[in-house]
């Protein structure tokens, strides 16, 4: 007989978090309207959120730039190559 030092049946993490009524039923009408359970609606949703942070940086950082100066940057590259 072997013994087994670890979980065989792990549980997965779970988050728990207040909703008002409303919200609670607007997520619901949307996930039934989805074919989805609200924990797999709400699960997609955050998982949609985590895909998008890595394109939230690039536009953060694109709002610092100048455009204008930018813009005569690129041109001033293209006059280089095309007389």
């Amino acid at each position: 007989m072997v013994e087994v030092t670890e979980p065989v049946f792990a549980r997965p993490n779970v988050i728990e978090f207040p909703l008002q009524p409303q919200e609670m039923e607007a997520v619901g009408k949307i996930a039934s309207v989805m074919g989805l359970d609200n924990d797999e609606l709400i699960r997609q949703w955050v998982l949609e959120k985590l895909d998008r942070i890595p394109h939230a940086r690039l536009a953060q950082e694109s709002a610092k730039l100048d455009p204008v100066l930018e813009q005569e940057m690129a041109d001033e590259d293209l006059n280089e190559i095309i007389p």
